[in-house]
């Protein structure tokens, strides 16, 4: 699992890689909303992940030159 291999390599830790990359797995990136007919949604939740790359193409800082809503103009 490439979660698992990349906590070994940073932890040095076997053991606390395989517990910590469970647990991401299991508890953190797993979706389980309740499901719910959609007449009955009166809203809708949306989450941005990410960064903006910097104007000048810097992919290693984040870019507060753009706006987030995507409206460049």
């Amino acid at each position: 699992m490439a979660i698992e291999a990349r906590l070994v390599e940073q932890l040095k830790d076997p053991q606390a890689a395989k517990l910590l990359s469970e647990f991401l797995i299991e508890d953190v990136l797993t979706w389980r909303a309740e499901t719910l007919d959609i007449e009955e949604a009166d809203s809708i939740l949306a989450f941005a992940f990410g960064n903006r790359h910097a104007l000048n193409g810097n992919q290693n800082a984040w870019s507060y030159e753009w706006p987030i809503s995507g409206s460049y103009g």
